[in-house]
C-alpha cells in the first residue's frame, strides 16, 4: 500500500478494488462503491483504522486473552505453551512436534495441547509456520519428529519417513477417529463433486442438516451449482459450509475472511461462533485478516520462525 501510494502522489491513478477497507483507505483519497453496476460515493466503514493497527476482539466469557496492537511489547517466546491450564483433558496434544522441508526447520512445538471451547486466532507473518502447523493438526502433514495424542493418550500423529510429504486423510476424519475439518487457503483443493449439494452430502448423509447449513451460509440458491463455476468467495463458504457439516471436534480454518465483505466476513464467523456454542470442539484460525475472528475468539497464538508463543 505504501507503494501504491507513492505512485499515486508521483502522478500514478491507482484503483484499488478490496474488501478489508479498513486496511486501504488511510491511502486512499477517494471511496466509491459498486452497486447494480452503478458507482457512488462510499461511507467509510465505521471501524476503519490507521495503518500499523489491529482491531481489538470482544473476549467470551472466561477469556485471558486481550487486545492485539503491533505497539504492544513482544511477549517472552515460549517453546512450551499450554492454551489454557488445569486439570482439563485436551482434544489434542502435540509433543516434540518437528517438520522439516526443503532441508529446514520450518515447525519446532516442545508442547501444545487444545481443549474443547479454545477458539484462537493464529497470527504471525508469512512463512512463519501458521499453514505447516495446520496441516500437522489436520493428520495432513506428517512431521518429522514428535507426534500428536488425544485426550486418551493415544498417538493420532506421529513422525514418519515421509515426513516431507503430504498424506491426505479420509474426508471429515483423521486416522484417530478425531473428527476433524480443515479450511485451505484455497477452496479449490477441497472442492471435488458436480454440484454444491453433492459436496455437502459427501460430509453429510441428511440431506436437512446440509441444506440448513447452506442457507446459513448464504448458498441455499446455488446447490445445484456446478462447485468450480462459483465464484471465489462463494467457492471459500461452500467450503467453510461443509467444514460445519462434517460436525467436526476440531476445526481448522486457514484465512478463513479471504475474498469476502464485511458483512459475508460478519455472517461467516457468526456461523462459526454458533457452532462452537453447540458442540464440543475446538478451533483455530490462521489469519492476517481480524474482521470478524476478533468477535469469536477466547484465546491469540503468535508464530515466528516455526514457534508458538501466546497473547
Amino acid at each position: 500500500m505504501g507503494a501504491l501510494r507513492r505512485l499515486a502522489d508521483a502522478g500514478r491513478t491507482i484503483i484499488v478494488c478490496e474488501h478489508r477497507i479498513r486496511e486501504v483507505e488511510p491511502y486512499a483519497d477517494h471511496t466509491v462503491e459498486l452497486i447494480d453496476g452503478g458507482i457512488r460515493p462510499c461511507t467509510l466503514h465505521p471501524c476503519t483504522l490507521r495503518p500499523g493497527t489491529l482491531m481489538p476482539y470482544a473476549q467470551r466469557p472466561g477469556s485471558h486473552a486481550g487486545a492485539v496492537s503491533d505497539d504492544c511489547p513482544r511477549p517472552e517466546e515460549h517453546h512450551s505453551e499450554n492454551i489454557r491450564t488445569g486439570a482439563r483433558v485436551p482434544l489434542l496434544r502435540m509433543d516434540g512436534v518437528r517438520v522439516r522441508r526443503h532441508g529446514r526447520t520450518t515447525l519446532d512445538i516442545d508442547r501444545l495441547e487444545l481443549h474443547d471451547g479454545d477458539a484462537l486466532m493464529l497470527l504471525g507473518e508469512n512463512g512463519a509456520g501458521k499453514s505447516t502447523l495446520l496441516s500437522v493438526m489436520a493428520g495432513v502433514l506428517h512431521p518429522s519428529a514428535g507426534r500428536c495424542l488425544d485426550g486418551r493418550g493415544r498417538i493420532i500423529r506421529r513422525a514418519s519417513a515421509r515426513a516431507e510429504g503430504f498424506r491426505l486423510w479420509r474426508l471429515g476424519a483423521s486416522s484417530s477417529g478425531l473428527r476433524t475439518a480443515y479450511l485451505w487457503q484455497n477452496p479449490d483443493y477441497q472442492l471435488f463433486t458436480t454440484s454444491v449439494i453433492a459436496e455437502m452430502l459427501a460430509r453429510n448423509a441428511d440431506r436437512e442438516a446440509c441444506m440448513a447449513v447452506l442457507e446459513e451460509m448464504g448458498l441455499a440458491g446455488l446447490a445445484s451449482r456446478y462447485p468450480l463455476a462459483l465464484s471465489e468467495g462463494q467457492k471459500r463458504r461452500l467450503a467453510l459450509a461443509t467444514c460445519l457439516v462434517s460436525c467436526p471436534q476440531l476445526l481448522l480454518l486457514d484465512e478463513p475472511a479471504a475474498g469476502q465483505d464485511e458483512d459475508r466476513v460478519s455472517d461467516d464467523m457468526e456461523a462459526v461462533r454458533r457452532y462452537l456454542d453447540t458442540h464440543e470442539c475446538a478451533c483455530v484460525m490462521a489469519t492476517h485478516d481480524l474482521r470478524g475472528a476478533e468477535r469469536i475468539a477466547n484465546g491469540t497464538l503468535v508464530m515466528r520462525q516455526g514457534r508458538v508463543s501466546r497473547r
